[in-house]
């Protein structure tokens, strides 16, 4: 492989790793405070914002998926910098992160 090509990919590695492990903690995050005051902070309940926002049991489940979702990708990340074959998995989980993001926003824009 080309240097500056390895280089490129490595970087945007690290990007992926900050990215995946950011946003698990972010998830993990969001659990405490929707169980402690969610009346305050989400609309639970109320319109149509699908499942997650159904009940605060939903929201936390939903949570809780994201969050493993989000680990495993940062761990896959961290693998794929040692063994170059698991490049594909990293591409397979942005690629699937893209797309929900995408089905997200189509659905409830």
């Amino acid at each position: 492989m080309d240097k500056r090509l390895n280089v490129t990919v490595k970087i945007l590695l690290v990007f992926w790793i900050v990215f995946c492990i950011g946003y698990a903690i972010l998830m993990y995050d969001e659990i405490p405070s929707a169980l402690n005051a969610p009346e305050r902070h989400y609309p639970f309940g109320k319109g149509d914002l699908g499942w997650s926002y159904a009940s605060v049991e939903n929201y936390v489940i939903s949570s809780g998926i994201l969050g493993t979702w989000f680990t495993l990708g940062g761990i896959i990340s961290i693998l794929a910098w040692k063994y170059p074959k698991y490049r594909i998995y990293v591409l397979f989980h942005c690629i699937s992160i893209f797309m929900y993001i995408i089905w997200v926003n189509l659905k409830y824009s």
